[in-house]
């Protein structure tokens, strides 16, 4: 399980999908058949089956003659965890469908990766698809943080980010904006790298204005061939959790989302 302690925690956190996976050599032999039996295998967790585009670029392998297959998603019969897997992916999400909906912590989306990921693996190797050459792990952690009161006006943005602070001045000849998107990068020692996208957003559900924090680790997995995927995560998962706090004002996260001292 999580290698890290002591990390911020919230009672009710802003947390609305985490996404974990990994991305390797692309599974040239792969076909639609194949994702029918590996369907078969878990479809008593994951009855659903939905198709979605492709992440990232198609791979360079394929030609017109052999079109690469869309991205297939394994949902839950609840809908809250998905297993998608693609030519070159294998991610386990879950999210909020729901209100009501309880983030389940860490632990839980590591272990339901961790479990299907090891069917996903066998299947490749019993199907003579080849082995699984990782190229680079990925955790995705998206937050829905509403925009009420004061804070439907951008210029108190900060009260909630305080690295954001509009400058008011009788002098200044732009108003107060009416969008505001942010981007960030960080580099994660020899890990990888964080990035932080923030942007407005309406809620589909019930229309409310938000703000989207989407926070994402990536780092190669052959960076260190002695480092394992569980270690990897885990620092990135402390990077991400220490990463939101700094970029949140701590009166958020007391008011907001109930800030405890104990673990993710």
């Amino acid at each position: 399980m999580s290698e890290v302690s002591n990390l911020p925690s919230y009672g009710r956190p802003p947390v609305i999908e985490v996404v974990y996976g990994v991305e390797f050599d692309t599974l040239t032999e792969l076909r639609a058949p194949h994702t029918g039996l590996f369907w078969s295998q878990i479809r008593e967790s994951f009855p659903s089956v939905q198709h979605a585009r492709p992440v990232g670029p198609l791979p360079r392998e394929f030609d017109f003659g052999n079109l690469p297959l869309p991205r297939i998603w394994f949902v839950s019969e609840d809908e809250n965890t998905v297993v998608q897997i693609q030519s070159n992916r294998f991610l386990f999400n879950w999210r909020v469908v729901r209100d009501g909906d309880v983030y389940p912590r860490f632990d839980a989306v590591q272990s339901g990766f961790q479990k299907y990921f090891a069917v996903f693996q066998q299947f490749v190797r019993n199907s003579g698809l080849g082995d699984l050459e990782l190229k680079r792990y990925e955790l995705t952690y998206i937050n829905h943080i509403e925009r009420q009161g004061k804070l439907k006006n951008l210029r108190n943005a900060s009260s909630l980010f305080p690295d954001l602070r509009w400058r008011t001045s009788t002098k200044r000849y732009l108003p107060i904006p009416s969008r505001l998107t942010w981007s960030v990068a960080f580099e994660m020692d020899s890990k990888g790298r964080l990035a932080a996208d923030l942007k407005p957003a309406i809620r589909n559900t019930d229309g409310q204005e938000i703000f989207v924090l989407e926070m994402k680790a990536t780092g190669s997995a052959r960076a260190d061939g002695n480092e394992d995927a569980d270690h990897w995560f885990a620092q990135a998962r402390e990077w991400i959790v220490r990463g939101f706090a700094d970029l949140t004002s701590e009166r958020a996260q007391r008011d907001l989302w109930n800030l405890e001292q104990s673990n993710d």
